[in-house]
């Protein structure tokens, strides 16, 4: 059996892996860090390989102006209860507190977040947040910040081992982890890494999901061997379900809900009707639009309705499909009684977007190509023009 010496193990090498070993090397540069991860560091698991039309990183920062508002604290608030308030608040007042640090890190790394007037970060609303706090590359966000921190950890002395995984965790007589049971996923042959600390930082268990769009071998094995070992669980609800491609694994929120496609089954049914029943109160419109602001699916915003449509939906063994090329039946109804929401209007008449032309609605490809032409070209190079195409 093979064995690696090392003082610092850090299992998983994405964002946060990569990060953790990036910091233990500069805290204590006489101590040799070692990073275990399954498939290939910087192409396998979940930062490496995540998509959304626009991939969010969230950030609060100090100073005031026109989207940068509100302080860390509100933020981390909103990060406590999107957890339903059984998270870790030390952890949701750390990632708040620390996240400017973090982007102005990332941004020196060489992560192109785009910048609007006074050279000042882009963000937008999502994942539960009351403001704008996401930043953004685009589709590719989370694979920038992989790329710019695997860059950087190749110019240190951090070994990385791909294509392993960890079993298990062994500790000494006085209950202490002392070292790394693992397997290659390559060769299945054992391997042991003696280590003074460990650092689990891996992604969820994805694979216990009949629908998911997590990478292959999402075990979370890593979790499995750290609770063994004594380990205590906290945050398990930071997984998130919610709309996303089954053919691309992108998750279908932001721009691609507020371009309001029509939301339909394999026959063409508009299922906005399923959604209404759900959400009898709700403005139809108004409620496909709110959807680009409030993926992954909240219980405390009325846009569940469409989660638990969609889901419904495929438990009666229908297909489900965002269609670009057609508007909703509700949409239509809006345009011919002339009765867009509000909030509706005003988004896509500050943006100078078009609802109608030539005296009939625009339909939702259109739209898209207006609001965020990145993730159209990202479907393209994936084979589906929206266009003609719809989005299962």
């Amino acid at each position: 059996m093979t064995i690696i010496n090392t003082d610092i193990l850090v299992v998983g090498a994405g964002g946060a892996g990569l990060r953790a070993a990036l910091s233990a090397r500069e805290s204590a540069p006489e101590l040799k860090v070692t990073v275990i991860s399954r498939g290939e560091p910087g192409k396998h698991g979940v930062t490496a390989t995540a998509c959304s039309d626009r991939m969010a990183f969230h950030v609060s920062f100090p100073q005031s102006g026109q989207h940068l508002t509100e302080s860390w604290r509100a933020h981390a608030i909103d990060i406590y209860a999107g957890g339903c308030y059984v998270s870790d608040p030390n952890l949701a007042e750390l990632l708040a507190k620390e996240s400017a640090d973090a982007f102005y890190r990332l941004a020196n790394l060489g992560v192109a977040f785009a910048m609007g007037p006074g050279k000042l970060p882009m963000q937008f609303i999502t994942d539960g947040s009351r403001a704008p706090r996401a930043c953004y590359t685009g589709p590719y966000t989370a694979r920038d910040i992989e790329k710019a921190l695997i860059d950087a950890v190749g110019q240190t002395d951090i070994q990385i081992i791909g294509n392993l995984a960890l079993a298990s965790l062994i500790l000494n007589p006085k209950g202490e982890i002392s070292s790394a049971l693992c397997i290659s996923d390559e060769t299945d042959e054992w391997l042991t890494v003696n280590a003074k600390a460990v650092i689990i930082a891996t992604g969820g268990p994805g694979s216990i999901f009949e629908h998911s769009v997590f990478p292959d071998r999402m075990d979370a094995s890593a979790w499995w061997a750290a609770l063994r070992a004594g380990a205590t669980l906290v945050n398990l609800e930071f997984i998130q379900f919610g709309l996303s491609s089954t053919e691309t694994s992108l998750a279908c929120s932001g721009s691609m809900m507020r371009a309001l496609p029509m939301l339909r089954n394999e026959k063409g049914r508009d299922l906005l009707e399923d959604v209404m029943k759900i959400a009898p109160e709700s403005d139809p419109v108004e409620l496909l639009f709110n959807k680009g602001s409030s993926w992954p699916v909240s219980a405390e915003s009325s846009t569940h309705a469409v989660d638990v449509a969609v889901h419904r939906a495929i438990e009666r063994g229908e297909d489900v499909f965002l269609d670009y090329s057609r508007n909703p039946d509700f949409v239509d109804a809006a345009y011919l009684n002339k009765m867009f929401p509000e909030i509706v209007n005003k988004w896509y008449t500050d943006r100078s977007i078009l609802l109608r032309a030539n005296g009939q609605p625009v339909i939702p490809y259109d739209r898209l190509e207006k609001i965020n032409p990145q993730v159209i070209y990202w479907f393209r190079e994936h084979g589906i023009d929206l266009k003609a195409t719809p989005v299962r």
